[in-house]
């Protein structure tokens, strides 16, 4: 059985962060909290865009500003929507640890 939805993103996060420290696919909100899947999955197909071996999973809020670069974005050629979405994401998943935990 094909997995779809959710479970077919989160099955292809995983597929690109295996390897990554510091980095375990198990959901799709705490799993993203500290930036570094975000910046693993970036890593994976350009790795020239962020070194990923200096980041630290207690920097969450550089973490994740690396990822919200807009420059880097277009380099790795998320369009306008796709970054409206990975904000929301970014957005819930700070919402969920700072006011919902």
């Amino acid at each position: 059985m094909a997995l779809t939805g959710v479970r077919a993103l989160q099955a292809w996060c995983k597929k690109y962060t295996t390897g990554y420290g510091q980095v375990e696919i198990t959901n799709m909100t705490t799993s993203f909290r500290s930036g570094l899947a975000f910046c693993a999955i970036i890593h994976c197909f350009r790795p020239d865009l962020i070194e990923y071996d200096s980041l630290t999973e207690d920097n969450v809020e550089s973490n994740n500003r690396l990822v919200c670069d807009e420059p880097k974005l277009r380099i790795v050629g998320v369009d306008r929507l796709a970054r409206q979405l990975l904000l929301y994401a970014l957005l819930l998943s700070f919402l969920h640890k700072f006011i919902l935990s």
